[in-house]
């Protein structure tokens, strides 16, 4: 299974990104290809917030053009919502303590910690995923 970061999705869905023609052309290889697709619920919020946020995006969504896009992606039989399970605080707090993770690197260590529960390989373009053990890619550079 892979997790997606919402930089992904973000990049994905906004056509003004230096990434969006690639981001947008992994995700539809994601999609169609991958037996799981993870939607970590951290992502699904930090994609919702962000790409409704006026301050962030010069063409914000709305609240239904981004509740469509969502549905969406979840109307594909492999895309999966992911929630932590019963060991999520363990792996948490061990990529806590482990990366000495603090402030706006929490958010990343959430899913890390799902990546770890899961046995699952994070996609991401941020290269802040390298401080945690686990499978990482990034879909969007030279070669991947």
């Amino acid at each position: 299974m892979i997790l997606v970061d919402a930089n992904l999705l973000l990049y994905a869905h906004d056509s003004r990104s230096a990434h969006h023609k690639k981001a947008l052309e992994w995700w539809r290889h994601a999609l169609t290809t991958l037996p799981v697709v993870g939607i970590p619920l951290h992502t699904l919020s930090a994609f919702l917030r962000i790409a409704t946020h006026p301050s962030v995006l010069d063409r914000p969504m709305t609240p239904d053009e981004a509740c469509m896009v969502v549905q969406q992606w979840f109307d594909v039989e492999s895309v999966r919502l992911i929630s932590p399970g019963s060991r999520y605080w363990t792996y948490l707090s061990q990529v806590l303590k482990d990366g000495q993770v603090t402030g706006a690197l929490v958010s990343d260590a959430c899913i890390a910690a799902l990546a770890l529960e899961y046995d699952a390989t994070v996609y991401t373009n941020d290269v802040d995923f390298r401080r945690f053990d686990i499978r990482v890619e990034f879909p969007l550079r030279a070669g991947a």
